[in-house]
């Protein structure tokens, strides 16, 4: 299977998660990964000017660790798909919304 598929499939799983944690749909993610691809949809929200909602409410719930930014810090298999400007901003908004030393300075 093609690191992008499995990161596609990884993103699946995330989004299920993040769905039981916040009982309800993550339709947006979903349909940006529908419409763009996983690594696309995760490197439009990583470069957005502004958090995504969902990452909002993942921040008031305390769990960075299924935002795609924390996902593509802290699981290095997924290195290949993703380059240092995205590696950054990633970490720019972990650190802006004070997550986490240890997964914000990875």
């Amino acid at each position: 299977m093609h690191s992008d598929d499995r990161y596609e499939t990884r993103c699946i799983q995330v989004a299920e998660e993040v769905e039981a944690v916040l009982g309800r749909q993550v339709t947006r993610f979903r349909a940006m990964c529908a419409e763009h691809g996983a690594v696309q949809a995760t490197k439009r929200l990583i470069h957005a000017q502004r958090p995504s909602d969902t990452f909002s409410v993942l921040w008031e719930k305390g769990r960075p660790d299924l935002t795609v930014e924390a996902v593509i810090l802290t699981e290095r298999q997924w290195e290949p798909l993703f380059d240092d400007a995205d590696r950054e901003a990633a970490r720019k908004r972990l650190q802006d919304y004070e997550w986490p030393p240890a997964l914000a300075a990875t």
